[in-house]
């Protein structure tokens, strides 16, 4: 449970803040850096069992497959995959700046399934 700020501040179950439901919304850094840190912990104690990043897909449903995108486009973990249902990116994220930037040869970008 977080602040939500569309919904006025009001606590609810959500994986990051935003500053409001509209794709020209900026995205809240803080609060995506601080969703970073739990997913990586989350890969990382996978990653401590012997699985290897390299196997692991990420993925959800509405902020979840938010969330995924920035795992395996943005973070770039080495994963094996990404899926998004109903699911969405600001126009102005900064997945897409990652993927601009060439960073990661597009070979090595996860596999991706977004569907609504």
């Amino acid at each position: 449970m977080q602040k939500y700020t569309p919904l006025n501040g009001q606590e609810s179950n959500v994986w990051f803040d935003r500053r409001s439901v509209n794709i020209a919304a900026q995205e809240s850094k803080k609060s995506m850096s601080q969703c970073y840190e739990n997913v990586h912990q989350l890969i990382e104690g996978e990653v401590t069992k012997g699985i290897p990043a390299n196997r692991i897909i990420v993925g959800g449903f509405s902020m979840g497959g938010a969330l995924a995108l920035h795992t395996g486009y943005h973070l770039n973990y080495g994963l094996a995959g990404v899926f998004a249902h109903s699911s969405f990116l600001n126009r102005n994220s900064i997945v897409y700046e990652s993927l601009q930037s060439g960073s990661q040869q597009k070979e090595d970008l996860p596999e991706l399934r977004m569907f609504h």
